[in-house]
This record gives C-alpha cells, structure tokens and sequence, in this order.
C-alpha cells in the first residue's frame, strides 16, 4: 500500500456515502481533509457545515481548529472514551437509507456495478500489440488487486515479474485463485474473449509441462491395424496422432516454443529485431544462420561443417 500504515474515513451524515483515504502518518489527517473538503464541495455543490470526529492528536492541532474556523465549519467532538457518539463512523456505515445506496442518496443516480470484480481473482491481461510479436503470449496470468483512482481500469499483479499493472483488456476467471504455495504448477485453461475486442476468441494453456500438439509427436495406443501395415515386434499397435498441427488456433505458437526452445538449447542466438532469425557462431568454423517462415527451416553457413 505504498508504505501507508492508517486509513482516514469520511462519510456524509445525510447520504451516508463514505470515502476512504489512506496515510502513511497520522499527521497527514489534516491535509487530507483539506483536500477532501475542495473535492467534494466542488462535485456536490454544497458547503462542508460540520465536522464531527474523536478528540485524536491529529484532530486537535491548531492549525486544524483555524482552518475550521476562518471556514465556518463547526467543530463536534466526543467525550473521552464515548465511541458511541461517533457512531456513524465507529460502524463504518453498513445501513442503507430508505432502500437507497449511499452512493444513489448522493449523486441521485444509481451505481454502476458491471465492473465489479472478487479480489484476488486470477486474470489474463492483454499484451498490446505493439510490445510482443504474432507468435509470443498475448496475455499475461495477473491477480486482481484493485481499480485505477484516475483512470478506467484494473490494477493487477503480476507474480512473475512483482509489479502492478494498469490495464482496461482483462479477461477474468472468478472461479480460479492463485496457488501461492507452487506458482510453476498453475493450469488455467478456458475460452478467452477480452473485453472491448468483439468476436476474436482466445484459446490459452497455461501450464508448467510442454504442450504437445506439434505432429511429430505421437502417442503408442493399441489400435486396430490398417491392412497392408507391417513392423516387426509391433504388429498389433500404431501410431495415432493425437491433434493436427494445422487443426489448432494455438498450433504456430506451440510450434514456436517447440523449435525456440531447441534453437536455445542448441547456442543460437536469437535476432532482437526479427523473431524468427536465429544466429549460432563459431570463432574457428565460423557462422551458421537459420530463418524460420511458417513450418519451413532456411539456413546458410560460412562453413559446411557447421550445415
């Protein structure tokens, strides 16, 4: 929470709408509601009459009573130890008014709750185009943590990398949590469509093993044999394929992986520029370069050993 240890909440004795603030000492109470009395007496058009609160340290400095005072606002404070005094904010305001939310009581119009999300439910947030090529992840696996104050969005956080994203293209799965204890061993797979992007349909896997659909890998089940079919030792079974390579929307990404990985493995080195353009060198047989285009392999050497 950037280090903020207190919370300081406001709320409006007719409409019971509340707002919350948070600090990081409770010497900022003063501030704060410097700036709370700007902000709401600007939106709502109305004068801040009174103001009632505990006879807290950070209540009672005289800087606070002066600006009270040169603003007409009257000051009401408890008796010591007489919580019940204060007890709209004691309570935290969890009554409605007349059937009425507070947040209707005070703007008049009703409360917006589509984007109402659990906390702490896994996400996948859009990769902008602009920041990844066609064949790497379009999204990243998130929890949600929040809203932006300023802007139109959620804030999520990202395990992998510790930080906390701002994005508005969220795809939420309420029904998964994160499993802190193994976060390499998180399967989440489902039918993504992200919002503001109609009609485009998103099929992820997300999951610590290799996804095997490429069509040089095969599973051995007993099967009936095809006529004409003979091998030695193996009469009874072929080789079935499990999934096409072509029949898959996740299949030029699989196959990706698949020969990035191998490509790594073997000392390439892959182009910053071109995702496709791997480079491998030699300081005694010299250089060897590969471009990959759809499932076909080109390569060039300096060297004929090195092909």
């Amino acid at each position: 929470m950037s280090e903020n240890r207190y919370f300081l909440l406001f709320i409006d004795n007719c409409t019971r709408m509340a707002w919350v603030y948070f600090l990081i000492n409770k010497s900022n109470a003063f501030e704060c509601f410097k700036k709370f009395k700007a902000m709401t007496e600007l939106q709502s058009g109305h004068k801040v009459k009174s103001l009632r609160s505990d006879r807290g340290g950070e209540f009672m400095s005289n800087e606070f009573h002066e600006y009270c005072s040169e603003g007409g606002i009257q000051r009401q404070l408890t008796v010591a130890y007489s919580p019940q005094q204060n007890g709209v904010a004691e309570r935290k305001n969890r009554t409605s008014l007349k059937e009425v939310t507070p947040f209707e009581a005070y703007t008049g119009r009703k409360p917006g709750i589509a984007h109402l999300k659990a906390f702490g439910a896994l996400c996948h947030v859009l990769i902008p185009s602009a920041l990844r090529h066609k064949l790497e992840e379009n999204s990243h696996k998130c929890i949600f943590v929040g809203y932006g104050l300023c802007e139109k969005g959620y804030r999520v956080y990202n395990p992998r990398t510790r930080k906390i994203i701002l994005s508005r293209d969220v795809y939420f799965d309420e029904t998964a949590s994160w499993k802190w204890e193994n976060t390499s061993n998180v399967e989440v797979r489902t039918p993504m469509q992200m919002e503001n992007q109609d009609n485009i349909e998103h099929e992820q896997m997300v999951a610590n093993e290799s996804i095997q659909i490429l069509d040089t890998q095969m599973q051995e089940e007993e099967e009936t044999v095809p006529q004409g079919y003979d091998q030695k030792n193996k009469e009874t079974k072929v080789y079935k394929l499990n999934k096409a390579l072509y029949g898959l929307k996740q299949a030029p990404r699989a196959w990706y992986d698949e020969i990035d990985a191998y490509f790594n493995n073997a000392g390439f080195k892959k182009s910053s520029s071109e995702a496709t353009l791997y480079v491998k060198t030699n300081d005694t047989a010299g250089i060897i370069i590969v471009s990959l285009y759809v499932d076909d392999i080109i390569y060039t050497s300096s060297c004929p050993k090195l092909l």
